[in-house]
């Protein structure tokens, strides 16, 4: 059986550059980035006009990505990274808001958040093209620090294994991951 696994943490933390680097050595492994999933389903709608929709039809879409990332998970060999965000920040109010609806806690079977130091996700984001809300020093670092405490509480509320990768390389943090998804396969298969 194939675990679906979200890895979460801030934009520009390094979530996708992890996965691309664990998917090369573990083929059979896939890395998804959830906001794609979103994405294809409003297509040609942009995410922006997305958050403006209303809550119900928010609901409908994100309850048919969990159906879509169900389907790519069982055609995975191994097993489903899911890249994600325990939170964002609304693009409207600036306010930080958790972002998992109830169907994403039925669906993965482990989380990871890779967290960072804020001076490093500001580098990193401060090329982006993308206009960011509240994108200073200060705003990174309380994201940085709502997205451990969400984290936290999220994993126990679901009851799934969760691991934070503090690590700044890639080798030492793809060595924290391959570990953690060694050792909740054997759980689930144990």
């Amino acid at each position: 059986m194939s675990l679906a696994v979200g890895v979460f943490g801030v934009t520009g933390v390094g979530k996708s550059t992890l996965l691309d680097h664990h998917v090369q050595a573990f083929p059979s492994d896939r890395h998804i980035g959830g906001s794609s999933v979103i994405k294809a389903l409003i297509a040609p709608a942009s995410v922006g006009e997305f958050d403006s929709w209303p809550e119900a039809e928010q609901a409908r879409i994100r309850r048919q990505a969990i159906a879509n990332l169900r389907v790519e998970r069982d055609r995975t060999g191994g097993n489903l990274l899911v890249a994600g965000h325990f939170s964002l920040r609304n693009r409207s109010s600036g306010i930080l808001e958790p972002v998992l609806t109830d169907e994403d806690h039925g669906f993965f079977d482990a989380l990871v958040l890779l967290d960072g130091e804020a001076e490093r996700v500001l580098a990193q984001t401060s090329g982006d093209r993308r206009p960011r809300h509240g994108q200073g020093l200060d705003a990174v670092r309380e994201h940085l620090a709502f997205e451990r405490a969400l984290a936290a509480t999220t994993a126990g509320h679901m009851g799934v294994p969760m691991l934070a990768i503090t690590a700044p390389s890639i080798p030492e943090r793809l060595q924290e991951l391959e570990g953690f998804l060694r050792d909740i396969r054997g759980d689930v298969s144990g």
